[in-house]
C-alpha cells in the first residue's frame, strides 16, 4: 500500500502552484494537479505519481467533480493547497460590482467550494492538512489593492473559523501570507487592472510593473516551507513567508498592538468626547502601509 502523502493543489498549471507539484513530487508525494484547461495542465508533463483533473474553480459542479476523480485516482487525500486566483487592482472609489464579484468568486467562493468538496475526503482519512494561499495583502491592505486585499483578508477570516471547527477532526489548517515571490502574479498576463486614468491606478501599474519579475523571493523555497511545516505536529495558524512579508507584517501587527495601548482608555470610556480629555495623539503614522 502506498503510503506517499496526497497532495490537491489548485491552480496547479504554473507560477507557485506549479513548483508545489514539481516540489511533492521530487520529495515522494502524490499529487493531484488542477487547474482550467487540460492544455495549461500540459505544462506539468507526466508522472507516474501525478494526476490531473481540470477545475474550475468558480463552478461548484467542476470542482466536485474534479476532487472526486482526483480523491478516486489515489484513493484519498492528505493535504489540500488552495492556490487558485489572481488580483484585481484599481481604485476603491470606481470598482464596478462585477469586478469585485469575479475577484471573490476566484479568490474566496472558489476556495470555500474547494475546502467543502475535499473536506469529506481529508476527514475519511483520520486528518488532513489545508493551506490556504493568502498573501500579505490580507493582513495589510494597499493602494489600488481593495478589491484583492479585501478578498484575501475574508479568506484569512473564513480560515479561523474554518480551522476551530475542523480541529476536533484533526484537520489542520495554516494560512500562508507570502511576500513578493518570481511568479507571474504581478505580470500584465496574470493581474488585471480596472479601466479609466488616475493616479492611484497608476501608481499600482508602476509598483507592480517596477515588481514584477524582481520579486526577492524564490518560489522554490515557499514550496519547501509547505512540505516542512505540512510534517508538523503542530503547525502555525498563519506563516508569513519572505522577508518583505515578516518586515511588512511585523510593522502592522506592532502597529495594531500600539494603537490598540494608545487608545485603551477610548475603547473603554462611556463618555466619548472625542478623546480630547484623554490625551490622545492628533496624528498617527501607519508604517506597514506600502
Amino acid at each position: 500500500m502506498n503510503s506517499a502523502p496526497v497532495w490537491l493543489v489548485t491552480g496547479a498549471a504554473r507560477g507557485l502552484g506549479r513548483v508545489i507539484v514539481e516540489h511533492v513530487l521530487s520529495n515522494g508525494g502524490r499529487a493531484i494537479a488542477a487547474a482550467r484547461s487540460d492544455d495549461a495542465l500540459a505544462a506539468l508533463g507526466t508522472h507516474e505519481r501525478l494526476f490531473t483533473v481540470v477545475m474550475d474553480v468558480n463552478s461548484r459542479a467542476s470542482v466536485e467533480a474534479a476532487v472526486a476523480k482526483g480523491v478516486a485516482h489515489f484513493g484519498g487525500l492528505d493535504v489540500l493547497v488552495n492556490n487558485a486566483g489572481y488580483g484585481h487592482f484599481g481604485p476603491a472609489e470606481s470598482l464596478t460590482d462585477d469586478e469585485f464579484h469575479a475577484q471573490f468568486e476566484a479568490n474566496f467562493f472558489g476556495v470555500v467550494r474547494v475546502c467543502q468538496a475535499a473536506i469529506p475526503s481529508l476527514r475519511a482519512r483520520g486528518g488532513g492538512r489545508i493551506f490556504q494561499m493568502s498573501s500579505i495583502a490580507g493582513l495589510a491592505g494597499s493602494v489600488g489593492g481593495a478589491a484583492y486585499c479585501s478578498s484575501k483578508f475574508a479568506l484569512e477570516g473564513y480560515t479561523e473559523a474554518l480551522a476551530q471547527e475542523l480541529a476536533p477532526s484533526k484537520i489542520l489548517c495554516t494560512i500562508i501570507e507570502p511576500g513578493g515571490f518570481r511568479t507571474e502574479f504581478a505580470a500584465s498576463t496574470s493581474a488585471k487592472f480596472s479601466q479609466g486614468d488616475s493616479a492611484v491606478l497608476a501608481a499600482v501599474k508602476q509598483r507592480l510593473g517596477n515588481f514584477s519579475g524582481k520579486q526577492v523571493g524564490d518560489p522554490k523555497e515557499l514550496a519547501r516551507v509547505l512540505w516542512h511545516v505540512s510534517t508538523l505536529a503542530d503547525p502555525p495558524s498563519r506563516l508569513l513567508v519572505g522577508a518583505d512579508a515578516l518586515t511588512r507584517g511585523r510593522a502592522k501587527l506592532e502597529f495594531m498592538l500600539g494603537e490598540v495601548k494608545e487608545f485603551e482608555a477610548l475603547s473603554k470610556t462611556r463618555e466619548l468626547d472625542g478623546g480630547a480629555s484623554l490625551g490622545l495623539p492628533a496624528a498617527i503614522k501607519r508604517p506597514w502601509q506600502a
